[in-house]
């Protein structure tokens, strides 16, 4: 009977998946006793057994060492016996390696050598190589040095060239602002003269007849025709102005791109700032012409 089958019988197992205590037996005395002694006796055989096959076990693995041990002396004794065949043959093998590596070490020191001529005659190829490189190198960039040099000089004169486009369209943009100046004071003293006159006709004909409102008629269809002029040269003078500012802002635009370093190429373009037209001639010289013509008869 089974030791561990024994006590689950008795109730003594506990369960291994919680930790409750071991429950109290519910057997007689008597009983119990006669289970513990079985179990004793059990428990002594089991030990009695155990013993057996440990003895067993021992006598096993001495006879096994014994066995080994007896081995191994015969091995030593024929490995004494062909000692001497063996160290022989491993001279022989040395000899016969030694005059192999000799003669591999001969043809490895010829490859070298050769290896190394070989060498030495690439390197005395590249440094050739590197001296023509070096010599090449030299020349372009004396060459890139003389071309930079020479379009240094050739942006520095688009430059001044440029420059002094600008400052002579500059000095013809203030001449022609001037001369507008000069023409638009001198229409309008023009035109203050005509008021002044127109206004001295009209007093004259407040104290005419019929005659008088004629000409009178004809000073404002007059003065109509020069302040339809005043309007059409106060025009031509804006578009001048607004030319002239488009001009300054080109040539502004122009020294920007050119202090960038883009560079000009190809000939310099002078820009042609047109000059106002003269005003046309007015058609209404005939009726302005009797206007003064009565005016002076009135006077």
């Amino acid at each position: 009977m089974d030791l561990a089958a024994s006590l689950a019988s008795l109730g003594l197992y506990a369960d291994e998946s919680h930790d409750a205590p071991y429950p109290h037996p519910q057997l007689p005395p008597e009983e119990t006793g006669s289970l513990v002694l079985a179990l004793h006796g059990e428990l002594e055989s089991l030990r009695e057994l155990h013993a057996r096959e440990l003895q067993l076990l021992r006598a096993e693995a001495e006879e096994r060492v014994e066995r080994l041990a007896e081995w191994c002396a015969k091995q030593l004794r024929a490995v004494e016996a062909n000692r001497d065949a063996v160290l022989g043959e491993v001279s022989e093998q040395r000899e016969a390696a030694g005059a192999q590596a000799a003669l591999a070490l001969e043809q490895l020191q010829a490859s070298h050598r050769q290896q190394t001529a070989m060498y030495r005659r690439l390197l005395a190829e590249e440094q050739q190589r590197c001296a023509s490189a070096r010599s090449e190198v030299l020349r372009v960039s004396i060459e890139a040095g003389n071309e930079q040099l020479a379009l240094r000089a050739k942006l520095q004169q688009q430059r001044d060239r440029s420059e002094a486009a600008a400052a002579a369209l500059e000095a013809r943009l203030r001449e022609g602002a001037a001369a507008a100046a000069a023409r638009e004071a001198q229409l309008l003293g023009r035109l203050e003269l005509l008021e002044q006159h127109v206004a001295q006709l009209e007093r004259a004909g407040e104290r005419q007849t019929a005659a008088a409102a004629q000409r009178a008629a004809e000073e404002r269809w007059a003065v109509q025709q020069l302040e339809e002029e005043k309007e059409a040269l106060l025009r031509r003078v804006h578009a001048a102005e607004a030319r002239a500012a488009r001009v300054e802002v080109l040539a502004r635009a122009t020294r920007a791109a050119e202090e960038a370093g883009g560079g000009v190429h190809g000939k310099s373009r002078l820009l042609v700032v047109p000059q106002p037209q003269k005003a046309a001639q007015r058609p209404a010289s005939a009726p302005r012409g009797k206007v003064l013509a009565a005016s002076r008869r009135q006077k």
